[in-house]
């Protein structure tokens, strides 16, 4: 009957959604979520694109970073694009984040006791990255031809997908703050609403996001050649 019909699709209907969801979360032991065999090989496969051949630097690029920032090729070309996301200072990479919500404004009487509050947050990027901040949309074209040699070269898993969830699940894993993480990808406030009450110290992000690259850095053999930790704060 149509009553059962539309009682069945909206039950499918629910299931698919609760589908999508279950692929966002990031388990320890989730087989969607990209290992670490599969982030080894990747950071070690551009690094040494990067380090080499000029033909392939900026989709590389982009892959790295996506990896380094968890946000998706699209998303990363289009704030590029748009805005000073990726900036070199003090001869250094760095990811350049703007924050703000739709709040008013402190009152004057809570500045006494109260942090200023900083609408930029600057994060340095590992050094094979300086000289690689000029990306565009014909790059994203690019990518899934450097993922599918790095695959079938490795044996990986690896999805544009997986490489931009992994910073959430490295994240998570450490048992960091989620509002923390929404900040670093970008989230839209709506689906992330602790960023708008959230009061999050500026230097533990700083700290937490060099401990990932570090991290993932590692898998691989790597020296990130970061900068020194005191030049990170005053920047």
């Amino acid at each position: 009957s149509p009553h059962k019909a539309q009682a069945l699709r909206a039950l499918l209907n629910k299931r698919l959604v609760e589908q999508l969801s279950i692929r966002q979360q990031s388990l320890p032991c989730s087989f969607e979520q990209a290992s670490e065999w599969d982030i080894q090989h990747l950071v070690a496969e551009t690094v040494t694109l990067l380090s080499g051949s000029a033909d392939q630097a900026d989709p590389v690029a982009l892959l790295l970073l996506s990896l380094i920032s968890g946000r998706s090729a699209e998303q990363l070309v289009h704030r590029v694009e748009s805005t000073n996301l990726l900036q070199e200072i003090k001869h250094h990479p760095c990811l350049c984040l703007t924050h703000s919500v739709p709040a008013s404004k402190q009152a004057a009487n809570c500045d006494s006791f109260l942090d200023p509050i900083r609408d930029r947050l600057i994060l340095p990027l590992p050094a094979v990255l300086r000289g690689k901040i000029t990306l565009s949309s014909q790059d994203t074209d690019k990518l899934k031809s450097v993922l599918r040699n790095i695959n079938e070269r490795h044996q990986t898993r690896l999805t544009l997908g997986r490489i931009a969830r992994y910073l959430e699940h490295w994240y998570l894993n450490q048992g960091l703050d989620r509002a923390e993480i929404a900040l670093l990808r970008g989230e839209p406030l709506k689906k992330r609403p602790a960023l708008s009450y959230s009061n999050l110290d500026a230097d533990p992000i700083i700290e937490h996001h060099r401990d990932y690259i570090e991290s993932v850095f590692r898998m691989a053999g790597i020296d990130p050649g970061m900068p020194p930790r005191s030049e990170e704060h005053t920047s």
